[in-house]
């Protein structure tokens, strides 16, 4: 199962002559879903956020909301309520991804995979399985990825459209193009399975993350040791 659609911002709204999106177009021309962005860091909110989600769905595409981190210490929680505050009263198909970009206040990314793990926890108690988008490079910077949670990868003009080795997504960016119904370039994405959509069709491949430690089968396990000192 294949779906294409497309990821939205403010800046598909930034034409005088065309502000609002038609997303009546949008579902005709074959885009199936679409996440928008709804926040950004603590303190911004996406004004076409509650008109794009209602009017796709109306349209009849699966929605989603993404979330554009600015990590800095000790708000990885904070981003994510801040998130699910500006959302909790919209319907999500897709629930609501982290949009993981840049290092913020932190200097290497490894720092950074513990803040992402915080975000999408407390995103994953409203909305189950949390999706992470990041870019190739982003991710091998942080040496893992956050265990149980679907990768949207993001388009990488540095290197080929394939995935790299070890790496599952569920869903890949491809790269901009013209969207009948919004003017200018619009990101396009291919959804690679129907994980998260509805539960009762085939899930995605695990991603990578950090692995639990192996425990031995019972056959394997140690015999209990004997204290020859008791009579």
């Amino acid at each position: 199962m294949k779906l294409k659609g497309i990821d939205v911002s403010g800046w598909q709204h930034d034409d005088p002559g065309h502000p609002q999106i038609n997303w009546e177009q949008v579902r005709a021309a074959g885009y199936e879903f679409v996440y928008v962005k709804c926040t950004q860091g603590l303190d911004y909110v996406e004004p076409w956020l509650t008109s794009d989600v209602q009017l796709a769905k109306e349209a009849g595409l699966l929605v989603g909301a993404y979330h554009y981190a600015v990590p800095s210490p000790a708000t990885g929680a904070a981003q994510a309520q801040f998130a699910l505050h500006h959302t909790d009263h919209l319907e999500l198909d897709l629930g609501v991804a982290l949009d993981l970009e840049e290092l913020g206040e932190f200097t290497q990314g490894f720092e950074v995979l513990p803040w992402a793990m915080d975000f999408l926890a407390e995103i994953s108690k409203v909305h189950e399985d949390a999706p992470l988008y990041t870019y190739r490079a982003f991710a091998e910077a942080m040496g893992s990825l956050p265990p149980n949670h679907r990768l949207w990868l993001a388009f990488d003009e540095a290197h080929p459209p394939a995935p790299p080795p070890g790496l599952h997504p569920w869903i890949e960016q491809l790269d901009a193009e013209e969207v009948p119904g919004i003017a200018g370039l619009v990101d396009v994405d291919v959804m690679l399975s129907s994980r998260g959509v509805h539960p009762a069709l085939p899930s995605a491949p695990a991603l990578v993350a950090v692995p639990e430690p192996e425990k031995p089968a019972e056959s394997e396990a140690p015999e209990p040791a004997i204290d020859r000192n008791t009579p």
